[in-house]
């Protein structure tokens, strides 16, 4: 065979876990990490210092509790500007968007804010409405404020903070809009998940192989687990014998954990 290596068959997709097996598949995770072949103390020195490094990130509160919270406290949150002027007469006509039938300026910012992930700079409505004018843009924000305000009971109020406008909940609600995030919140990882977490977000793109020399441990059914959550995925294969699956972290991760790239992760220890 002119001493040349056989090609090995492709590594197996990990498919994701049924909904009724979960519970199995988790059981299955602790008993493949309990049985695991256990690594010796330098063994494991590079996977307690990434976990160290990965143990001081904490995931953001989510932007309309902050952005709640602000309004709330008055901390930066300007709830005192003063009304625009109203047109002089003979004033020049501004630039407006071209709205559809029954639209109206106010009902435009409206649906902006409300989708918007965060504040709204008053260049970024123009832009976005056709490239119109600043001064009808500010007093549609102004009205819309307004129109907010005379609704003592209503959920929302526009606040100016961070440079821009943004939607935020009446503080009087923070209960219960707290209680939905906590029912929402993602559930908590497994010390498991998150070493291998730990490992794949430091090694990136890096085989299932060396995960598990890391770890001392199998991480299929971490891996899996992963994958179900969304916070790790199939980046490509590696140029080796079997070219086995490489496997990264996605944009699920970085929202998570509050990271703008992967580059803005604490450096470990020695790194």
């Amino acid at each position: 065979m002119d001493g040349q290596a056989l090609p090995m068959e492709p590594e197996p997709p990990l498919p994701a876990a049924p909904a009724a097996g979960r519970a199995g598949a988790e059981a299955a995770e602790r008993s493949a990490e309990a049985g695991g072949a256990p690594a010796g103390a330098a063994d494991r020195e590079p996977l307690r210092s990434l976990r160290e490094a990965f143990a001081r990130l904490q995931p953001p509160s989510p932007p309309a509790a902050q952005a709640g919270a602000a309004a709330a406290a008055g901390s930066g949150a300007s709830d005192t500007a003063e009304e625009p002027p109203a047109p002089a007469p003979g004033e020049r006509e501004y630039r407006l968007p071209a709205l559809p039938p029954g639209a109206s300026l106010t009902g435009a910012l409206e649906a902006l804010l409300l989708a918007a992930d965060g504040p709204l700079e008053l260049r970024e409505l123009c832009e976005v409405l056709d490239g119109c004018d600043w001064v009808p843009v500010r007093r549609a924000l102004w009205e819309l404020r307004e129109r907010l305000r005379q609704e003592p009971a209503g959920g929302l109020e526009l606040v100016e903070v961070a440079g821009g406008w943004r939607l935020v909940t009446r503080p009087c609600y923070a209960a219960y809009v707290e209680r939905l995030q906590t029912i929402e919140r993602e559930e908590r990882l497994t010390e498991a998940q998150l070493e291998t977490l730990a490992v794949i977000a430091y090694r990136q793109p890096v085989p299932r192989a060396e995960i598990d020399a890391i770890r001392g441990a199998d991480s299929s059914g971490v891996l899996r687990t992963l994958m179900d959550k969304g916070l790790v995925r199939v980046t490509g294969r590696a140029e080796q014998p079997g070219r086995p699956f490489l496997y990264g972290t996605t944009g699920r991760f970085l929202e998570r954990f509050g990271l703008k790239s992967i580059r803005d992760l604490p450096h470990p220890r020695g790194g």
